[in-house]
């Protein structure tokens, strides 16, 4: 009688305890479209207010080593592709919003 009257007892407060937490919804978006491209070391990139209008726009995966010249003595060599190396920037804002209280984006 007691194994009864446990069980009971748990299914009769599970909805009591589980219904107090707030529900959860994940939005998935994809992060592939909307970046900005510049092949070479642009000064002060990481900034948040650093203009960007004259960047390329891109889709991610983006490989701009393949818009250069296949060079023999690349120094990447045949690892590379005997394409170009270098140093290159992508950008892309984000934007999040804050849903309920204390949460985070």
């Amino acid at each position: 009688m007691k194994k009864y009257v446990l069980t009971l007892y748990f299914v009769c407060l599970a909805p009591i305890v589980l219904g107090d937490f707030p529900v959860r919804v994940r939005l998935c978006q994809s992060f592939d479209s909307g970046w900005k491209f510049f092949k070479g070391d642009a000064i002060g990139a990481h900034e948040t207010i650093f203009n960007d209008n004259q960047w390329k726009m891109v889709n991610v995966p983006h490989d701009w080593s393949i818009e250069g010249p296949f060079l023999r003595d690349a120094p990447s060599g045949g690892d590379g592709a005997f394409l170009p190396t270098g140093i290159s920037w992508y950008r892309k804002p984000l934007r999040c919003q804050r849903i309920g209280m204390g949460n985070a984006c």
